[in-house]
């Protein structure tokens, strides 16, 4: 514990890097009923503010993103020659801010080990109130497992056997947690190289308590998550392969006992969500599966009437409703019209077959470059943004952005003299 305090003292934590810890922590707090917007939005707007009154006062003010902004002006061009209204120019205008907020971050800050301890500190957070939810539910404490009832966006106690719960922590569904517990494990199995004392705030107990928590998520996203994280720890040339060999065995056995011990596990996240998404067998009573497959198949009658680019930011909640009738037949069923439940299904529908190659080239570029370049650190960051974008359509997440802004930016390439 000394080892990790002494560890944060040197990293020089900021207000600004508290402030992002608590952004993240906060990202599905909503407005706890009283706030005029998100917490988590308005903890960004503050430290927009902030990093602007930052930047100006920087000697060297030559520096700018500019392939963020390249990426935001194209997203605005393809918006405003579809239609759009006052809610898509007000979403639009907010994930810009943030966006640039995020980026002039990177900058300014400058360690990226620091980042990452904000990131790890964060699933910390989460996993240790998920923990005391799980003891508050034994023992029949809502004060202690239902935050909705300090303002938070909701909760819903569901049983996976045992006595124990969905983890729910304080986000708005457990499925929302999966790239914050997996960035938690990454980083805490993460070491630049033997000698290096890079990330000592790490800890071994708080990063199985990180893995524990991810398991008792119960959520499809969640485990296809881990599995990616497995698949991180078996590429990453930063881990000893003995410390591979245990943690492949281990991960084995705890799906063998997870197996027996929740029965229901097989039926409830391999057949009725994996299997359910190609063949649309469970998609009645299947909130997840039809979510998903109902977007991809707007998306997809979108490209075949030729909008080939898409129709702009945030317009898939234009469209879905309609499509949904014309698809399926009937009217009343419409799920995520909002974020198109995935983030690769809402670039498919809002900027077409085009976006939709883009992204996944651009990471599968990513993929191979870490891979043959042994770049742990940009491994990790392209399976987090796959990892919280595969169920979680929200552009403006942190744990979606902050990978992306960091492919951006691997190298310290993303700012160029003007």
């Amino acid at each position: 514990m000394i080892g990790i305090i002494s560890a944060i003292k040197d990293l020089k934590f900021n207000f600004i890097d508290v402030l992002l810890l608590l952004t993240i922590v906060l990202q599905d707090a909503g407005t706890f009923g009283v706030l005029p917007l998100n917490a988590f939005q308005m903890l960004v707007l503050l430290m927009a503010v902030l990093l602007v009154v930052k930047f100006i006062k920087r000697a060297d003010k030559s520096l700018v993103p500019y392939k963020v902004f390249i990426l935001l002006f194209y997203m605005g061009i393809i918006t405003v020659i579809h239609y759009f209204d006052f809610e898509a120019v007000k979403s639009f205008g907010y994930f810009s801010i943030q966006f640039v907020t995020l980026a002039l971050y990177f900058l300014l800050e400058d360690n990226k080990e620091k980042i990452l301890a904000v990131i790890y500190f964060a699933a910390a957070i989460l996993a240790i109130y998920g923990f005391i939810q799980e003891f508050g539910y034994i023992i029949k404490v809502p004060q202690l497992y239902d935050p909705t009832l300090y303002g938070f966006y909701r909760f819903y106690a569901t049983e996976i056997g045992g006595g124990l719960i969905a983890m729910y922590s304080l986000y708005a569904e457990p499925a929302h947690l999966a790239a914050i517990f997996c960035a938690g494990i990454m980083i805490g199995l993460y070491r630049k190289d033997a000698e290096s004392k890079a990330l000592a705030f790490t800890n071994p107990v708080v990063t199985v308590i990180i893995a524990v928590a991810g398991v008792l998520a119960y959520s499809a996203t969640m485990y296809l998550g881990l599995v990616i994280t497995l698949i991180y720890i078996l590429l990453s040339p930063k881990i000893e392969k003995k410390k591979k060999i245990i943690i492949l065995v281990c991960s084995l056995a705890a799906v063998v006992i997870a197996g027996l011990v929740f029965k229901n596990l097989v039926q409830k996240i391999i057949v009725s969500r994996f299997l359910g998404l190609i063949t649309e067998f469970y998609i009645i009573g299947n909130g997840t599966t039809f979510a998903i497959c109902s977007n991809l198949r707007v998306a997809i009658a979108k490209m075949m009437e030729g909008k080939v680019f898409g129709t702009g930011f945030d317009s898939n909640r234009y469209y879905y409703y309609d499509y949904v009738d014309r698809i399926y037949g009937v009217s009343g069923t419409y799920l995520n019209a909002e974020d198109a439940a995935s983030v690769f299904t809402r670039i498919f529908s809002e900027f077409g077959i085009v976006g939709l190659a883009a992204t996944v080239i651009y990471l599968l570029q990513k993929l191979v470059k870490s891979i043959k370049e042994s770049d742990s650190l940009l491994l990790m960051m392209t399976l987090l943004f796959v990892i919280q974008g595969v169920r979680d359509g929200s552009y403006a997440n942190i744990m979606l952005m902050l990978p992306f802004i960091f492919m951006f930016d691997p190298k310290g390439r993303l700012w160029t003299k003007q």
